[in-house]
């Protein structure tokens, strides 16, 4: 006969708001072009919302390697994502979303990489060593994903902005396995 496992009552609320808060952000990403929301797209809502949620999904990208202990971490505007369905505020305005148990950030601005990688001094994007100028003027929608491993920044752009980030997906469930993990040991 097999045991039946149970999932505690943290874990079951972690999984809900993981669930409402990627509902939320990948919702509106049918369009075909960065900001071009149809009706369709969006059911009823609000154009306007429908827009500023494709563009935030878009727009949104990971950084691996974060000091959850750091100053950049306890003094900045950050949410952890769980907490986001209780935010009246707009996702783009907090510096980032931490993933506590990865180590990871979800945002959209390269500012939040400075605050997180202040000393940073090498950059590698897209596999081949750069220079902070060439980081500066990469635009932030082409960013897939950072990697902070010491003073080194490892940059990863995108394939096509068109679509939504793949590592967004990636870095929430590895995010929600390991809650999900330890949850239950």
């Amino acid at each position: 006969m097999m045991k039946k496992r149970s999932i505690s009552g943290h874990s079951q609320i972690y999984m809900l708001l993981v669930s409402i808060m990627f509902t939320v952000f990948y919702s509106c990403t049918n369009s075909t072009s960065a900001g071009a929301v149809t009706d369709s797209d969006c059911g009823a809502q609000n154009n306007d919302t429908a827009v500023a949620a494709t563009e935030d999904v878009v727009s949104a990208f990971v950084v691996y390697g974060v000091d959850m202990n750091s100053s950049a971490i306890k003094e900045g505007d950050f949410i952890w994502m769980g907490d986001l369905p209780n935010s009246d505020r707009p996702d783009s305005s907090y510096d980032g979303f931490t993933l506590p148990i990865t180590g990871s950030v979800v945002t959209f601005k390269k500012s939040t990489v400075r605050k997180l990688a202040p000393s940073a001094d090498t950059y590698i994007i897209d596999g081949n060593k750069a220079d902070e100028s060439l980081f500066e003027a990469l635009d932030e929608v082409k960013i897939q994903r950072v990697t902070i491993n010491g003073d080194t920044l490892v940059i990863e752009t995108r394939f096509s902005i068109d679509e939504p980030n793949p590592d967004l997906k990636i870095a929430v469930d590895e995010e929600s396995r390991l809650f999900r993990r330890a949850g239950n040991n």
